[in-house]
């Protein structure tokens, strides 16, 4: 199915596209009522009404939006959690979305992951790694120190406030 915006294919999604579309459907008034959100659940059927694709497999939906997170190594991960402007005045004023929501969906796909193998790790950091297809360090946490991570969020609660 395509996208209306865009006329992609969700499988041929960018990370920038991903990000639109998550925002959207977690954030826009699609019923007619103003509904708070309380939680972000970016479960495999989740997913699949962010791409509005009933014919599509949940698991490829999956898939297609961990190829768009994915980095090569932790390292990276970590510089895309650092290389936001978390006070753009394009973002605060509304005129934009935030670059950075698709790393905090996958946050919270990471914090509850679906996949019942990778929920028993227990540590964040290691499912990080998990779904990232990052290395594990033989000893250890892996290398995540993930310290901007909360400052993105603290970002998106100030945008929310400013609206």
């Amino acid at each position: 199915m395509q996208n209306l915006k865009s006329g992609k294919n969700w499988r041929d999604w960018t990370r920038r596209e991903w990000n639109e579309q998550l925002f959207v459907h977690f954030f826009f008034d699609h019923d007619g009522e103003d509904n708070p959100v309380y939680r972000i659940p970016l479960t495999p059927d989740e997913l699949m009404k962010v791409v509005s694709d009933s014919d599509a497999d949940a698991h490829e939906i999956e898939k297609a939006f961990l190829s768009v997170v994915r980095t090569p190594t932790h390292r990276d991960f970590n510089h895309r959690l650092t290389q936001y402007d978390i006070l753009s005045k394009a973002v605060l004023r509304g005129k934009e979305i935030p670059p950075y929501f698709c790393e905090l969906a996958f946050s919270c796909l990471v914090a509850s992951p679906p996949n019942v193998e990778i929920r028993s790790q227990g540590d964040f950091r290691k499912r990080l790694a998990s779904l990232l297809k990052h290395e594990l360090p033989a000893a250890g946490y892996p290398p995540y120190p993930l310290t901007h991570l909360p400052n993105l969020w603290k970002s998106l609660e100030v945008l929310f406030q400013m609206a």
